[in-house]
């Protein structure tokens, strides 16, 4: 019984730094190259405007986070892709459909992401099949 004691204890301890190596094995990889983080995501405060139907937009706006397809005033011809952003609210829109909330992008840490789209001043849309929103980031938060 004692040697089989020993055997486990062996097992379990091999097993153990390996889950470490493991670990921070991982932890490397969620850097780039430059050895900047890439799980830290680019979070812009944007002020948003909804289109009313009669402008193109749609009739029913959301009222809490969701997602949408972004396109950024630089890249209209879409050279970083297609991106969906989420858009947190800081509160709902009011009567004249203007709002501000915290908007980054849905898949942030994939390497080719445009995080260096969201920036002060940039203007973008958010579509679905059709333009619902114009929006201009004020400010980086920290």
């Amino acid at each position: 019984m004692l040697i089989f004691g020993c055997i486990f204890a062996a097992f379990a301890t091999v097993g153990l730094g390996f889950l470490i190596f493991i670990i921070r094995r991982e932890s490397k990889a969620d850097k780039h190259s430059d050895g900047v983080d890439k799980d830290l995501k680019t979070v812009g405060t944007a002020k948003l405007f909804f289109l009313t139907k009669e402008e193109g937009g749609q009739s029913i706006i959301p009222v809490r986070t969701f997602s949408s397809h972004i396109i950024f005033e630089e890249d209209r011809e879409l050279i970083h892709g297609l991106w969906s952003a989420v858009i947190e609210f800081h509160k709902s829109p009011n009567t004249q459909r203007e709002t501000t909330a915290d908007l980054y992008l849905l898949f942030h840490d994939k390497e080719e992401a445009p995080n260096h789209l969201i920036k002060p001043g940039m203007k973008f849309e958010l579509t679905t099949n059709k333009v619902i929103a114009k929006g201009i980031i004020e400010n980086l938060k920290s």
